[in-house]
């Protein structure tokens, strides 16, 4: 097991198959919404102490401003298709209310993981 494994801190039980998960995130590449900026840079330098690739999803930010905690930022739906995890970290707003719909689905990888520290509304559940 490598320190980049995701390992379960509990005990796991016969039912919780999330529980037996190990994933290794060496060179995973991970999107980070609002990545560039407050809570989704911090969000960016933790993943990148996993020696994951981080690109953000951030239209007020220039790749300078975000430092070396990104690889890049992008522009819906640049690159989106080699996303391995998705991490929605930006503020609620009119544009970003159902974020993640059935249309931009259509760009991510069918196995993506989606972490949503953020607002639930950024997801449309029915897609």
């Amino acid at each position: 097991m490598k320190s980049t494994d995701i390992v379960p801190l509990a005990r796991p039980r016969p039912h919780d198959s999330l529980a037996r998960m190990h994933i290794d995130l060496t060179q995973r590449v991970a999107v980070v919404t609002g990545g560039a900026r407050g809570i989704g840079l911090a969000i960016a330098k933790r993943l990148r102490g996993f020696d994951m690739v981080v690109n953000a999803y951030d239209p007020f930010t220039k790749l300078d401003a975000a430092g070396a905690s990104v690889d890049a930022i992008l522009n819906f739906p640049d690159k989106l298709e080699e996303a391995d995890f998705l991490v929605l970290a930006c503020a609620l707003t009119p544009s970003s209310h159902h974020w993640l719909n059935e249309d931009s689905l259509q760009y991510f990888k069918d196995d993506l993981y989606v972490v949503n520290i953020s607002r639930g509304a950024l997801i449309d559940g029915p897609a």
